[in-house]
C-alpha cells in the first residue's frame, strides 16, 4: 500500500506525458534543439592514432544485401579510419558462409 503523497503519480504520469510529447516532436521537421535544450557538446576526438569503427551485424539468409554493404566498403574503402566488420551467421546459411570466405581477404 503506497501511504506516500502524490510525488510518485504524479511523477510518473509528468514521466509519460514526456516521452509521448517528445516521441510527437520528434516526428516533425521542428529540431530538437528548439523543446530538448542544449545538447552536450560531444568529446574531442583523441588525436594523435588512427580512429576504429566496428560493426557489428548478424545475418540469416540475406547475403545478397551483405553483398552489397560489403562491396561498398571494398570499392570505396575509407581513408580516416580503420573498418572492421564483425558478422553472426550460421552454418546451416551456406551462402553467408561462401560470402563471408569470400570477403575473409578484404
Amino acid at each position: 500500500m503506497h501511504t506516500g503523497g502524490g510525488a510518485a503519480p504524479m511523477g510518473r504520469v509528468r514521466d509519460a506525458l514526456a516521452r509521448r510529447l517528445t516521441g510527437l516532436l520528434a516526428s516533425t521537421p521542428v529540431p530538437a534543439a528548439w523543446w530538448s535544450g542544449v545538447a552536450p557538446r560531444p568529446a574531442p576526438l583523441p588525436t594523435g592514432r588512427r580512429l576504429t569503427l566496428e560493426i557489428v551485424s548478424h545475418c540469416w539468409q540475406y547475403a545478397p544485401l551483405l553483398r552489397h554493404q560489403l562491396a561498398s566498403l571494398v570499392r570505396n574503402p575509407p581513408t580516416a579510419l580503420d573498418v572492421r566488420v564483425r558478422v553472426f551467421f550460421s552454418h546451416d546459411d551456406p551462402a553467408t558462409e561462401n560470402l563471408l570466405a569470400a570477403f575473409a581477404a578484404h
